[in-house]
């Protein structure tokens, strides 16, 4: 069932942008798929434009070899005071409310639950311009998508997300409330039930007219 436990992630109290230090937060298995290396090139490029008050946290873990080429590349390109590698963390809520931005930057998302989780507790969620991030994110209404793979793009939309803060608090707010309304799990249960009562709806009126035409 690809629905989310809104009572755990759901944080309506949770408020964005509430001081000048930017928390960027980028979740999942570390992988060349998931965006983390793209994720270093933004900063890289955000910080060299000036924009230096501001922390990344990859949550998640990969495997040795990536995780040391990573590593690797934020030392290289002096991001270490920047960007931090926490590995997996089980109580994912006790960081999505705490954090401003989530970047979904995957080439390709089944689901995308880790977007559902972070949009449902208010955090602007900046996502790929890919299957799954893009049916699950409006452009501009309730999220903010950049081209996939570009670091450039993700650089001008977390740049624009630093100078248009009341707005995209707004489009955070919708986030959360699209979410809610359309992602849960009560919602989805909702919706198969109804599509169950369908089916057997369905299956009663055929099988009444199967009867009545074998009785006459």
């Amino acid at each position: 069932l690809n629905g989310i436990n809104e009572q755990q992630f759901y944080l309506s109290k949770h408020h964005i942008f509430k001081n000048h230090f930017l928390r960027i937060a980028i979740i999942g298995t570390i992988s060349y798929y998931k965006g983390q290396f793209c994720v270093v090139e933004a900063i890289d490029k955000l910080v060299k434009n000036g924009y230096k008050n501001l922390g990344v946290w990859i949550i998640g873990k990969g495997n040795e070899k990536i995780e040391n080429e990573l590593l690797n590349l934020i030392n290289k390109k002096k991001l270490d005071k920047y960007i931090s590698l926490v590995g997996y963390q089980k109580n994912i809520v006790n960081w999505l409310e705490n954090i401003d931005i989530v970047l979904t930057c995957s080439k390709a998302e089944a689901f995308g639950r880790t977007t559902v989780e972070a949009m449902l507790a208010g955090c602007l969620v900046i996502g790929a311009r890919s299957a799954g991030t893009l049916e699950l994110i409006q452009d501009n209404e309730t999220g903010l998508l950049y081209q996939e793979g570009s670091a450039d793009d993700l650089a001008g939309k977390i740049e624009r997300a630093i100078n248009e803060k009341q707005k995209m608090i707004s489009v955070a707010q919708n986030g959360q409330q699209y979410m809610l309304h359309n992602m849960t799990a009560s919602i989805n249960a909702q919706k198969i039930y109804k599509e169950y009562c369908k089916i057997l709806k369905e299956t009663n009126e055929k099988n009444d007219k199967i009867f009545k035409k074998k009785a006459h």
